[in-house]
């Protein structure tokens, strides 16, 4: 039976092949699994060889130069391929009889990642900005390099990537070249490639990458201050300028110099409130300098500056009297013994007194006692009048008159030998002394002060009294 088995297979070998006893490709019964093997260089893979039909004179596995048989009727030959010689070749034979044998050669792809993967540049490593730059990835000793992708990152986003090609199955090493325009957000900024061997769908699960150190970019900028807004607002005390959220920005680092009304100021000593104003900074490095103006407003808590005690006039009122300095503007309010004043209305004479005034802002309080001294014109409570003295007689006319100041008092027409004139306190009087007929006539009182006057007339007759 077994003879007739291998009858059988020899005639249909030779029904498949030719008259050379060449084997047809599509008649071929070796399968290899896998049929091509993608592998790390210097590791081994197995690989398995079967046929179609199990009887056969032999089998065997030609890998390089050495030749390992399977004499017997097994059905299929494993070997272990290695992978240390980069030309390395592979073929699987059967012997169908003494004059017919197929083969089938094994496809190997051996790979290796990169010893190393750098970020260069061909310049010193610094950049001017608006000035073009190329970067280089070296990669170093890489196989195969037609199956080679590097990518380049700035920061975490791809920004370009290169293919390569060639047909060498032994490590190369290539470089890639990135062009860029550097700009001052480049400075400090990390970039890196990455070397992928993209080995087809029968390669390894996970791409082989290698990735480059990350190079950091430094690029020499004119300075400018950033994040600087048209003006800020603070309070008293707790601000200098350089705690502004403006920031020189520029490579070299640049020095910042602030300025107020044309003069060089500190700018770690606190600003008080007479401060608020326009402020310039000068930022400069060795490759220029730019200027920054802002506008500075200090806030503050009230406080009074005003006098203890004030001069106002009757008929004046209080809004515009004794007011507190403070940002912004604080609330005043005006207390008389313990009543709340309205500032709008007209004083009067009585007004006179002491005063607490209270101002109030968001940033706090103040207090500040003072006497307001109410002033007034002379006011004479008598009017008009006649006045009658027998020849000889004696009379005496009085003139008393009220007023803040203390009202002068004076008689005008007294300079007759026989008049007198007397003074008390708020009061003037002139003595006739043995009445004559010079003596008649009008005398007018005069009261007077810094705020006005008043006159009274006193009609004084000589006559016979009947």
């Amino acid at each position: 039976m077994r003879h007739l088995k291998m009858l059988g297979a020899l005639m249909l070998m030779l029904l498949l092949c030719d008259a050379d006893s060449t084997c047809p490709a599509d008649m071929n019964p070796l399968i290899l699994d896998p049929p091509e093997v993608i592998g790390k260089y210097e590791e081994s893979v197995p690989v398995n060889c079967s046929g179609t039909d199990p009887y056969h004179d032999g089998m065997y596995w030609t890998v390089g130069n050495t030749t390992y048989e399977m004499r017997d009727e097994k059905q299929f030959f494993m070997e272990s391929i290695s992978l240390s010689n980069w030309d390395q070749t592979a073929q699987c034979s059967i012997k169908l009889d003494e004059n017919t044998e197929c083969s089938k050669d094994l496809k190997i792809t051996i790979y290796k990642t990169p010893d190393t993967v750098s970020v260069s540049t061909r310049d010193d490593g610094q950049m001017m900005e608006g000035g073009d730059y190329s970067l280089i990835c070296d990669v170093v000793n890489v196989a195969p390099v037609q199956n080679l992708k590097v990518k380049w990152y700035h920061g975490n986003e791809t920004v370009h990537t290169e293919m390569f090609g060639g047909t060498s199955v032994t490590p190369v090493s290539v470089s890639s070249t990135w062009s860029i325009t550097a700009q001052r957000d480049y400075n400090g900024e990390l970039f890196r490639c990455e070397a992928e061997l993209h080995l087809g769908p029968n390669g390894p699960e996970f791409i082989p990458t290698v990735s480059s150190p990350n190079y950091t970019a430094v690029v020499l900028y004119k300075p400018l201050m950033k994040a600087c807004a048209d003006h800020y607002v603070y309070v008293e005390h707790e601000f200098s300028m350089d705690m502004l959220p403006c920031k020189a920005d520029g490579n070299p680092p640049p020095t910042v110099q602030w300025y107020h009304e044309g003069e060089v100021i500190d700018a770690s000593e606190p600003l008080t409130r007479t401060q608020s104003g326009t402020y310039t900074a000068e930022v400069v490095n060795a490759l220029g300098n730019s200027r920054t103006s802002v506008d500075i407003i200090i806030e503050c808590s009230p406080s009074f500056t005003c006098s203890n005690r004030y001069k106002v006039r009757e008929g004046d009122n209080l809004q515009t009297l004794c007011e507190p300095e403070g940002l912004p503007k604080p609330d005043t309010t005006w207390f008389k013994d313990g009543e709340m004043v309205a500032t709008s209305q007209h004083l009067r004479k009585r007004d006179s007194g002491t005063y607490l005034l209270s101002a109030t802002n968001k940033h706090g309080a103040a207090n500040h006692t003072l006497y307001l001294n109410v002033l007034y014109a002379p006011v004479m409570n008598e009017s008009d009048s006649v006045f009658k003295v027998a020849p000889g007689g004696n009379v005496t006319l009085s003139c008393h008159a009220e007023g803040n100041p203390d009202p002068v008092i004076y008689w005008n027409n007294v300079s007759a030998q026989n008049v007198m004139v007397a003074r008390r306190g708020r009061q003037t009087d002139i003595s006739v002394m043995g009445a004559t007929s010079t003596n008649a006539g009008v005398y007018i009182c005069v009261a007077t002060n810094e705020v006005g006057s008043v006159t009274r007339s006193i009609t004084l007759a000589v006559a016979v009294l009947s």
